[in-house]
């Protein structure tokens, strides 16, 4: 009751009305939102986090998503999968808005040789780390694995008794890019149902290393298949491993790989999000 009173009076001074979160959390304050934004006469724009998509919702949630998706004057989508399902269900108010992370400087030019390889997420069975687990311990013996992140339900024993991988805990949020810069080339193995696009992987790119990724939802639209990664089967710790092998023995491929994310990052820039998101508030308060 207190977060509606607060928005009740912040959205009488405010020129736009903007709700950022994922479509889980549109049951809760979904309904609301379009009330306020119709009684005050101000823009609604609702920005969808993840990959899931509001038809995947139980009923009645789904149901008060669906108004909230409705009765927004836009909403910004993070992956071109949802882009057409809501193309499908004939949504006009619906525009493309990428996760976006800034794209730091930091590179290591030197490494030209693949033996290094990171996770950086939730530890998750839906994450695929137990077949990284597998395919980790038959890399060649200079060539290793280590994980970070918070447990949810993936086993505590996972890493135990395991030579090729490492469990190395949480990072702060501030010590992301540098350890990233550390690694040659992250793995995710993800096939979790909400998944999108990653902000892991837009700070891989960031500091200029490619990404190993499942064929998983709309993690391909992100991962360019021998132009800034290499995709792999969603549970299959042996083409985690052709994926790893690759990038070790092939370092002109490797290196390829490497150019590519330089080269494509920029479609991911904070900056260039920023900007856009600036626009269309600018466009609709002239309009408003």
């Amino acid at each position: 009751m207190k977060l509606l009173i607060k928005i009740v009076k912040l959205a009488k001074d405010c020129d736009i009305i903007s709700f950022h979160a994922m479509p889980t959390a549109l049951p809760y304050i979904g309904w609301f939102l379009p009330v306020i934004s119709k009684y005050f006469k101000k823009p609604l724009i609702y920005r969808a986090f993840g990959g899931l998509y509001y038809a995947d919702l139980l009923w009645p949630s789904r149901i008060i998503a669906r108004y909230m998706l409705k009765k927004s004057d836009l909403v910004l989508l993070q992956t071109k999968e949802l882009m057409n399902r809501a193309f499908k269900e004939k949504f006009i108010n619906v525009d493309y808005f990428p996760t976006a992370r800034p794209m730091s400087m930091m590179k290591n030019h030197e490494i030209k040789a693949c033996k290094r390889f990171v996770y950086i997420g939730h530890l998750k069975v839906a994450k695929g780390l137990q077949y990284l687990v597998e395919a980790a311990e038959k890399l060649p013996d200079d060539a290793f694995v280590d994980v970070y992140g918070p447990w949810y339900d993936l086993p505590k024993e996972t890493f135990k008794f395991r030579k090729k991988i490492q469990y190395k805990g949480v990072l702060n949020a501030g010590d992301v890019l540098n350890t990233l810069c550390t690694y040659h080339a992250l793995v995710f193995p993800s096939f979790m149902e909400e998944e999108g696009y990653s902000g892991i992987i837009m700070e891989a790119y960031s500091v200029g290393i490619p990404v190993i990724a499942t064929k998983w939802k709309a993690l391909p639209e992100i991962v360019e298949d021998g132009k800034t990664g290499v995709l792999i089967e969603p549970r299959s710790d042996e083409d985690i491993l052709r994926a790893m092998n690759m990038l070790y023995h092939d370092s002109d491929y490797y290196m390829k790989l490497r150019d590519g994310v330089m080269s494509e990052r920029i479609k991911y820039s904070q900056q260039r999000q920023t900007e856009k998101f600036v626009r269309i508030c600018n466009d609709m308060t002239i309009r408003n």
